[in-house]
């Protein structure tokens, strides 16, 4: 089933164009890497599949509400801030699933191996430890579209692969995740198909067609894109 549809969709804020004329279709199950540069209309593309953008023209399909979320900037390293880690994960328990918030807390923290960190209060934690607790929280509903947004940007090597090895279980309970980062090689080794966004559709296909393709050699210079290719072999 095609999870989310853009038909020739355009987003300005103001006279700045953020997305341009872009189509692509994702299906239930896919892991997709969103990349660009800065300022190339990926977290504009994002707040659109989430609901808080709306494209002035085309259309925009997202056929789910089960949407699990994980920001950039995630928030909790004040020392002071009172909240323990079992309550922030519950805040994503969905309200008619109440009744068995708990159950579900306790699951998803054994799930990403942070049970210890259950009554932790969320300022204490290391950068890891507060990724793995907000991932906790976008899990916890079991949602069927999960946005990850630089979700590794602030790891050390050995988390940010732990953390990918828990992308990879997911991919296996059929979550379609979109992973937004600057990384076009770890996108290579991650997820099924690129999409590469600057403002328009550049590129949106398999990470393969991707390396083999002679228009992205003109458009990132061949030797930027021999190193991520190389990478990625």
């Amino acid at each position: 089933m095609t999870l989310i549809e853009a038909k020739n969709i355009s987003l300005s804020y103001g006279s700045v164009e953020a997305l341009h004329n872009v189509s692509f279709a994702i299906e239930e199950g896919e892991h997709i890497g969103i990349v660009g540069p800065n300022g190339s209309g990926k977290t504009s593309l994002v707040r659109s599949i989430l609901g808080l953008e709306f494209p002035q023209k085309g259309e925009l399909h997202v056929r789910t509400e089960s949407i699990g979320y994980l920001p950039q900037q995630l928030k909790g390293k004040d020392p002071l801030f009172p909240a323990t880690v079992s309550e922030i994960v519950e805040m994503g328990v969905k309200r008619k699933e109440r009744f068995r918030s708990r159950e579900a807390v306790a699951e998803v923290l054994a799930d990403l191996a942070i049970s210890d960190l259950a009554d932790r209060r969320i300022g204490s934690l290391s950068g890891g430890q507060l990724q793995r607790v907000h991932l906790a929280r976008a899990l916890v509903s079991d949602p069927k579209l999960l946005i990850l947004d630089e979700p590794t940007s602030a790891l050390d090597p050995k988390t940010r692969s732990g953390f990918y090895s828990l992308m990879d279980h997911l991919k296996e309970d059929g979550v379609t995740i979109l992973l937004v980062t600057h990384d076009v090689a770890t996108v290579g080794t991650y997820t099924d198909k690129i999409l590469y966004l600057d403002q328009q559709l550049i590129f949106f296909g398999e990470y393969d067609e991707f390396c083999e393709s002679g228009g992205m050699g003109k458009y990132f210079g061949q030797a930027t894109q021999h190193q991520h290719c190389w990478r990625h072999e």
